[in-house]
Order: C-alpha cells, then structure tokens, then sequence
C-alpha cells in the first residue's frame, strides 16, 4: 500500500495536473480555476499544468484555514515540478498585502523556502526558512515540507522541514527571525498554486515570483509526515505510471499512401514536448537543451508543440546544431507543419525556426510575415558569413488559423531559393551564395524553434520538423506533403484546453482552433471530466478543414432557433456564398435533419426525429464516395440521402450555436462511413 493509501484520510487536497485535470482528487470538493491561461503540457509521467512565470496560476479560493492557522497547526505540502527559473518562483501561497498575509512556500534562489507571518498585517515575515540544497532549473524535483506549529526551539527554525526527492534538508537557516515567535493566522486570502492571489484571484507578487515551468502534482496533507513518510512518498513518486494522454486518429488503409521516398533527415524533431524536452527523432541525438513557455496541443502526428509567442518562449536546439548538420551540403531544406494563429514579440518577420550563423545571419532560416488577415512566407540564408543575406520572399497571403505544410530550400549549388507550400512551389528566385556549399562558421546565439531566442517569436503550432542536407525539389516537397495531408482531420477531444474565466467574443476562444466569428462563448468542463465549449450569446464558430463530416457531442440548452453542425465548403467565412452539406437541428420542432446549403441558403434533403433538448446527443453525419450521407442520432440512423452537388473547394466547418447549447468531443475525417455497420 503505497503512502497515499495509507494517510487518505490526512490528504486535505490534491490536485494531480499528471491526468489533465485540476480538480480535487482528495474528494473534498476544492476544485482549481484558471487565473490567466495555463498551457497544458505533457511529461514522461503524464500530464503538467505549464505556467508562464508572469500571468497564469491556479486559484483554489479561501480554503484550509482550519489547517494551516492556529498556534498548534500541523500540516505538509508536497509539489512536483519542473521550474525553468529557480530565482523566486513559488509553488504554493496564501498571502496578499492588506491584511491577508499568511505564508507563502516557494524556491528562492535555488533552494526550497518557506515564510509565515504572524500578523495578517505584518510588513515582513515574522519567519522565513531556508533550505541548503540546490534545486536545479529544468529538472523534475519532488518536494514535501512540513510545518509543526508546536514547536517553538531554534527560534522557530525547527517548525519547518524539508524533504527535496525523498530526503530530509539537514541543512535549514531562518533568513528573516523579527518579532516574538508566533504562528500562521487565519486570512481572507485564495489559496494559490504557482502564485500568490488576490481576493480577487489577480495575480501579485506578495509572496514571491510566479512559478515558470511545469507543475504535475501539489498535496495538502493536515498532519506533519516523518522522514520515512516523506522519503516512501518520494518512492511511490517514482513507480506511480501515468501515460501520455495522446489522443490518436484512425484512418482507413486507403486513405493513407506512403510517399515517394526522400533522403533520410540530418535532424528530425517530432514536436511533442516530453519531460521538458524536444527530441530529435534522426538518430542523431541533437535534442533540445531547453524549452522556455511551449506547451503542447494536440496534432497532425500525435503531439505538437505550441507557441504563445512572448519574448524568449522558444525551442532552443543548441548553439551551431543545424549549422554542424549541413556544413559542406549543396543544398540544406527544412520541413515543418504549421497552424499559426498569430504574431508574437519582435518583428517584423517572425522566425518558425532560426539558424543564425557568424555575422548575424546563418544556414537557413524559415520566416513568416504578417499581411492583412493572414501572413506571407519568406526563406533567408546565406552559404558562408561573408555572404550577403539572400531572401525569398513570397506574397501570396496564408490565412492564420490552419494546418499548412512548409518546405524552406536554399540550393548552394544552383543559386536558388525556394518556398514550397502545401506540396506546390509558392515562391522562387535566385540568390547569389559565395560558395556553391554550406560553409560553417560559429554562430552568435542557439538555433531555435519559434524565435531568435527572446525575439521574432510566433504564436501557434508547429509540427514534424525535419532538415535535409540536400536541396528538395517539388516532387520532395509534395512527397512530404502526402505524408500530412490526409492528417488533415479535425479532432478535438479537448483535453487541451484551458477553462475560460469569462466569454470570449473575438479572437480564437482559448487555446483552442476555434474562431469566434460571433456571439460570445466559453470552455468549460462537461460531463465525464471533458472539455467543450458552451455558447454564452447566440454566434458563430468556425475552424477550417480538410476533411469531410464527422462526429460530435452536442446539447442543445432549450428548444432550437438553428443550431447548426456541419461542414461547409466555401471560399470564405460567413460569406453568403456557402456551398455545402450539414446536420442541422431546426427551429421549433428540433427536428435533426440534413441540409444542402447553396449560395448561403438551406434546402432540407432528409428529416429525422425530433431531439431531447437539455440532454447530451453523439450526433454523426457521414458520407460515401457515391454521395450517399447519413445522420446518426446516438447511432440510431435518422436520415439517409445521396447527393453529389459539392466535394471539393475550401472547407470550413461551421457551429452556429444558441445560448446554452454545448459542443465537444468534435471528430471529423476525410470520410467517415457506416458508424453501425
């Protein structure tokens, strides 16, 4: 019996971020909320709440008090994390200025602290303890401290232990020892994860720094655990097993071809944050030494990684990494898919990946630009250093929000430069290289993913990156491509997104792919722990795709005005131009039918029964190669029609959602057949 089982009824809360929730597993009901946005991540061990080190944390609201106060108060506190900073990053606080002062647990200089005040109004703290061992940036350590507020020797220092990956701290000081002895009171303030909180749940700075890094589990236990406690605790840490929640897509054996084979990559990044890392999938072994803010979301190939886009928040590959790969190459590519949403720190350009070599400029470096409501791509490098920089630029505008697949390619030998969007050449010119291969020269500043390093920086996502010391053609580009492009299916489980505080009317909703095009939405928790989105003010959502019909879950709130689910194919978003097919609720009778959309207006081609409003539906709209389309309702078939006016053009699927009604667990797929058969 592991010492969770053992000391259940000593477990006041927890909360273990490992499962992608931030509920209270203690079955005490103190559930956590998001103060700012927290970027999911995933960890060799499971799931981590990854915080930002300014603006995010998790608020547990004014709990505990008849734990943590009183003068003979006993209690610990165990946290799991990775900090990427260790200067002053707290783990766990319950203090704000103004007569809120409590305590405040957190790493301080490398090393574990631990204050308390005994007066809520009290300028500083009436004791402060320290620890002596060094706590590492960008490495996983478990911490539990404890508090024994009986005791009175050593000044106070005795009260306080710490316990850093199952072994005790002999080596404690009192770094601030003012005032008479006295014990922690009891306050108004939230309990805080990651940061200290107003009354008001806003971050501030009382009790420290915000935490920056990972964070998988935090324990409130309302009793002192011993040395053999805490050192089995630390144990049983390291057999718990907690998989990646990846969600994975299944395709049909035809949907799927192998693509013409290329040469073998010099460096191959998979995207999929594991452990505080980025791996390099070649062979090679040149993973990332850091990563500084990138979660992960899901993506075309499993897991890929998100960029928020702040300065500094970047894949850092190492110094001359790509550089020492394509040294004496004719020719050097990169390939990546990308899902932009935005445009981060620095500018104009915004580097998708950066080799930046001898006098500023280096190898290859893949550049978007913001145009309009979209963006344009660029190719910059140059040979050898003394080289003046040679660009590619294109000026076909992309539109933010979609999966694209990009190709950089710089050819030494012939004197050209290449973009390749999507398997077709975008843009081409030619350049004037110094030699006709790479020549290495040290570079001034790492190779990064999503940056130059504190600059340049994107926000979105980007997956599959691989380098080639060779120049891609068009037929390589496209081979690429064909190993993405059937991938191209929205599948939402929600696992990754964050809870939004309040309704969202413009922008993408959270961090999820979802545009607002109207109405004001929000995400929230739904029934068996899952993500979805409930709309707050009648709107539109819309995410483009490359995919035909599909699944969903989907609870209309009252009787229907025209909730509608479905894919469209247009040219545009909200155009009155739409052309295409979806599964549509009607208004008064809610009646689920499927309609035919053409030129923005619907004509019913089938009629099923009326739906159960207030109640959650597994809603499935298919379709064959014949045209032949059905929809399922709890897969009982509700209609079945054949029609084979639209199937192909740019696809956007479309939510139109009224107040209340709720979407989630969206799966669409290039063709989704007979659910039942």
């Amino acid at each position: 019996m592991t010492i969770k089982e053992q000391l259940a009824s000593k477990i006041v809360g927890h909360w273990d971020f490992r499962t992608g929730s931030i509920a209270d597993q203690s079955g005490n009901g103190n559930d956590g909320t998001f103060v700012g946005t927290p970027i999911w991540g995933n960890s060799p061990r499971g799931r981590e709440i990854v915080s930002d080190g300014s603006t995010t944390a998790i608020s547990l609201g004014d709990i505990l008090d008849n734990v943590f106060a009183g003068e003979d108060a006993k209690f610990s506190i165990t946290s799991v994390a990775t900090p990427l900073a260790v200067a002053s990053n707290v783990l766990v606080a319950k203090i704000f200025t103004g007569g809120q002062r409590q305590f405040g647990f957190r790493i301080l200089t490398g090393k574990t602290n631990f204050f308390w005040y005994g007066d809520l109004t009290g300028a500083t703290p009436i004791r402060s303890v320290i620890g002596s061992v060094a706590i590492d940036s960008y490495k996983e350590v478990h911490i539990t401290m404890t508090y024994d507020g009986s005791i009175d020797t050593n000044n106070g220092l005795d009260r306080v232990q710490f316990y850093i990956n199952g072994v005790r701290d002999t080596g404690t000081t009192l770094t601030a020892s003012g005032g008479a002895l006295s014990y922690i009171q009891d306050g108004p303030a939230p309990l805080g994860i990651a940061s200290a909180l107003t009354t008001a749940n806003a971050i501030t700075s009382g009790a420290g720094g915000v935490f920056k890094g990972g964070m998988k589990e935090t324990i409130v236990w309302d009793d002192v655990l011993t040395n053999q406690q805490a050192s089995q605790l630390y144990v049983d840490w390291q057999k718990e097993a907690h998989l990646n929640k990846i969600p994975t897509k299944t395709f049909l054996p035809e949907q799927v071809s192998d693509a013409p084979t290329i040469s073998s990559p010099v460096l191959a990044y998979d995207m999929c944050v594991r452990g505080g890392m980025i791996y390099d999938t070649s062979g090679n072994g040149k993973n990332s030494t850091s990563i500084k803010g990138v979660g992960d979301i899901e993506g075309l190939f499993g897991r890929a990684s998100y960029f928020r886009g702040e300065a500094g928040d970047v894949a850092d590959i190492g110094r001359d990494t790509i550089g020492n790969a394509l040294n004496g190459a004719s020719g050097s590519s990169v390939s990546y898919w990308l899902n932009l949403v935005g445009f981060g720190a620095g500018g104009p350009g915004r580097n998708v990946v950066s080799c930046w070599s001898g006098a500023h400029y280096g190898a290859i470096v893949s550049t978007v630009e913001p145009s309009g409501t979209g963006y344009t791509l660029i190719t910059r490098g140059r040979s050898q250093t003394a080289d003046t920089l040679q660009a590619n630029t294109g000026t076909t505008v992309v539109p933010l929000g979609t999966w694209v697949h990009v190709v950089s390619v710089m050819d030494y030998a012939n004197g050209t430069m290449s973009t390749f969007l999507n398997g077709e050449l975008y843009k081409t010119s030619a350049a004037t290289f110094g030699s006709t291969t790479y020549v290495h020269s040290s570079a001034n500043a790492d190779d990064s993913i999503g940056g130059y390093v504190t600059t340049h920086n994107i926000i979105g996502a980007v997956d599959n990156m691989t380098f080639y010391d060779t120049a891609l053609d068009v037929n390589g580009a496209a081979a690429l491509y064909e190993k993405g492009r059937n991938k191209l299916s929205f599948y939402c489980t929600g696992e990754d997104w964050n809870v939004t505080p309040s309704a969202q009317s413009s922008g993408y909703l959270s961090n999820t792919p979802l545009k607002i095009l109207s109405g004001s939405h929000n995400v929230v928790v739904t029934e068996n722990n899952k993500k979805g989105v409930e709309c707050a003010t009648d709107g539109f959502l819309s995410v483009p795709i490359d995919s035909f019909f599909g699944e969903l879950k989907f609870k209309a709130y009252n009787a229907i005005s025209g909730g509608t689910i479905g894919m469209y194919i247009s040219d545009g978003e909200l155009t009155g131009a739409w052309n295409g097919y979806g599964a549509v609720i009607t208004g008064g009778s809610d009646e689920a039918v499927i309609s035919k959309v053409t030129s923005g207006a619907g004509s019913v081609l089938g009629t099923g029964s009326a739906i159960s409003v207030g109640q959650t539906h597994v809603i499935k709209l298919t379709r064959k190669s014949s045209g032949a389309m059905k929809l399922f309702i709890d897969d009982e078939e509700e209609v079945s029609v054949t029609n084979t006016a639209y199937s192909s053009g740019a696809r956007f699927l479309f939510f139109n959602l009224d107040a209340g009604d709720i979407i989630s667990e969206v799966r669409f797929s290039p063709i989704i057949f007979d659910p039942t058969a």
